[in-house]
């Protein structure tokens, strides 16, 4: 059996886990919104569910480099992973059935919270070691791809450099996998589930030692199912435009299909200017919420390596959300409101999709057609290769003046369309138009809006929850200025559904409403 076919369970694994806890997440805020008191209980495991969906995130993403022994137990182990976070939904929706009085709920609730903190310490000990081998995965990612550079003169010195890291880097997972299987052995908790984790424990520690390292697995040749296919163009209705023909021959074919750049025919040139990158970022005062119906949802047929090579391991696109950060971060401040008062908390995003933002702000939102038009394409592949290359600091220090604003509006929706999975889950869009039908139904808009913001939220999760918060704080302002720009809540919501949400256009039928909507 080849490595493809070997490695495939375990992608397909993750992301059953992943849905798992998209599920749970789910039927876990419905009961807390009935059982108030329950909150501070259900924020911890809430909080234990979304760092487990980022190790699944990226050991799914780099399970081609498991060996064939290990794929098998990483399996069997994420099998019975997803067993418990089914145990703890189907848990949580007892006990918030419909036809049970809240009172009862309650103390259904508190009868049943000694079992359910059992599952959220034993999801806490699968996280634990699922990390640490997703860890382990990842420096025999980069061990692969030091030993395939390292041919090349000029990479010799820096790849012997990168050995060494790697070397301690792989020392200390390895005494972080000897060490928790000794407490792990020691432990008087004897359950299946744990059981089961001490042997996977065990597997690891045999992976990490270095005859089990001499020969590293062969690559898939499959890249990950989640990313998008190649965007082709959407066909519309035609509306009526208040802004005449000029708009309306945008409006015919405003954004057809993603941006592809174009390689560049020179290479960047060395960049000087150096932009503020601290601050307060701006938060959205607007008034922007787009509601979903008939919105046909299908995903995209998966791609091989022959449409697209599988991207490096410091790339900053097509890679994981959580990776792309790690190699290139950007941080900004953000500012909550409450009443009279205020905190602010900071938040870490994509450099290259940080500084568009800013950058498209500082330019001024008035620009026609903002996010309507496309930018050059030469331009744009420039502009990506700056993001995505260590050479240029990853655009730390990017000259803007050689680009324009379409170009940066161009770069936010590449990246999106490139990742994976997109930070809007097929699960959350079709709970969308769902919650879309209540704009319909009497009662104050301003409550339905916040409403439907409220349970909007409750799907995405972690950096793509402030990734997608940022940039439709951005698009908000736009609409806002959409006298000026042409661009109406919309027409932005048509152009930037596909890159959120990875639909294909052929069964997408859209119609939108605006609701009142505060951040």
């Amino acid at each position: 059996m080849d490595g493809a076919n070997l490695n495939a369970p375990v992608d397909a694994a993750c992301s059953a886990a992943s849905d798992a806890i998209s599920r749970t997440l789910s039927v876990i805020g419905k009961f807390v919104r009935e059982v108030r008191e329950s909150r501070s209980d259900f924020d911890s495991i809430s909080t234990e569910l979304h760092s487990l969906n980022g190790v699944l995130d990226l050991l799914g993403y780099d399970a081609a480099f498991l060996s064939a022994s290990l794929a098998e137990h990483t399996r069997a182990v994420l099998e019975t992973c997803l067993a418990i976070i089914n145990e703890l939904e189907g848990c949580v929706s007892l006990l918030n059935r419909p036809d049970v009085p809240k009172a009862e709920k309650r103390s259904r609730w508190l009868a049943s919270r000694d079992h359910i903190n059992t599952l959220r310490r034993t999801l806490g000990e699968y996280k634990l070691v699922l990390g640490l081998a997703a860890d382990l995965v990842g420096l025999t990612k980069s061990q692969a791809s030091s030993e395939i550079g390292g041919g090349l003169s000029d990479n010799r010195r820096q790849t012997r450099c990168d050995g060494g890291a790697q070397d301690n880097e792989l020392a200390m997972v390895t005494a972080q996998i000897i060490e928790l299987s000794g407490l792990r052995k020691i432990s008087s908790q004897q359950s299946v589930a744990l059981v089961r984790l001490e042997q996977y424990l065990d597997a690891l520690r045999a992976e990490a030692q270095p005859e089990s390292r001499s020969s590293m697995p062969p690559q898939r040749n499959v890249t990950p199912g989640e990313h998008a296919s190649s965007i082709g163009s959407r066909t519309s209705s035609r509306t009526s435009s208040a802004f005449g023909p000029v708009l309306d021959s945008v409006w015919e074919n405003p954004r057809a299909e993603v941006p592809s750049p174009v390689p560049p025919s020179t290479a960047s040139s060395d960049t000087s200017q150096r932009e503020h990158q601290s601050g307060i970022l701006r938060r959205s005062g607007s008034k922007f919420s787009t509601t979903f119906r008939g919105f046909g949802l299908r995903r995209p047929s998966l791609r091989t390596v022959d449409d697209e090579p599988e991207p490096q391991a410091d790339a900053v696109f097509g890679v994981p959300l959580v990776k792309s950060i790690q190699v290139a971060k950007g941080v900004a401040s953000t500012r909550h409101g409450s009443g009279g008062s205020s905190a602010r908390a900071t938040r870490e995003y994509p450099l290259s999709v940080l500084r568009c933002v800013y950058h498209i702000r500082d330019c001024g939102l008035e620009i026609p057609h903002i996010f309507g038009l496309s930018g050059d394409r030469v331009r744009l592949a420039q502009l990506k290769e700056v993001f995505n290359s260590a050479d240029t600091s990853y655009g730390k220090e990017l000259d803007w003046n050689r680009f324009t604003i379409h170009e940066a509006a161009d770069l936010i929706l590449v990246f999106l369309s490139e990742l994976p999975k997109p930070i809007i889950p097929e699960s959350v869009g079709k709970r969308w138009i769902s919650l879309s039908r209540q704009a319909t139904i009497g009662g104050a808009r301003l409550d339905q809006g916040l409403d439907f913001w409220e349970e909007a939220m409750m799907g995405i999760h972690g950096a793509a929850r402030a990734l997608f918060k940022l940039l439709v704080g951005l698009w908000g302002d736009i609409a806002d200025a959409a006298d000026a720009n042409m661009m109406t809540a919309e027409r932005l919501a048509g152009r930037v559904i596909r890159p959120l949400m990875h639909t294909a256009a052929a069964r997408r039928e859209t119609r939108f409403s605006c609701s009142p909507l505060r951040f």
